[in-house]
């Protein structure tokens, strides 16, 4: 992408550089360590919101999904590759665009958020942040 700016000194032109999230696996997000995109990928997901929506099975696969984006992070954080903050800040970021994604679909957003049915017990992300930030401060 290209932008070009007026000045009164004339034209400046700048290269910027872009990535398009639909040419990214979610394989690929873990392998190159963008997690802070794994929200942005889930945008993928909008163009086949009524196909979950109308096929149970297609919406158990979806929720398949997000468990495994979900243990996939907790393992990069047992790893040491993740902090706990990031993670929890992962997970809030993609579930706010699940649910607003899905504020049409009544069976996507029926029962258990998909953090639920991940059944993975977290703390609370305000303590993690507590106990993060006093680590950090003894260090």
């Amino acid at each position: 992408m290209k932008i070009r700016i007026g000045t009164p000194g004339g034209d400046v032109s700048y290269d910027i550089p872009t990535m398009k999230i639909k040419m990214y696996s979610m394989d690929d997000l873990f392998e190159k360590k963008l997690y802070f995109l794994i929200p942005f990928y889930i945008f993928n997901l909008e163009d086949r919101l009524d196909e979950y929506e109308n096929d149970e099975k297609k919406l158990e696969e979806m929720k398949e999904m997000y468990v495994n984006i979900l243990g996939r992070l907790n393992q990069k954080v047992s790893d040491g590759e993740l902090m706990a903050l990031s993670r929890e800040t992962i997970k809030d970021l993609s579930n706010k665009v699940v649910q607003n994604l899905a504020k049409k679909c009544k069976h996507i957003r029926k029962g258990q958020s998909p953090e639920q049915v991940a059944d993975l017990t977290e703390l609370p992300i305000d303590f993690i942040r507590s106990v993060e930030q006093s680590i950090l401060q003894m260090a």
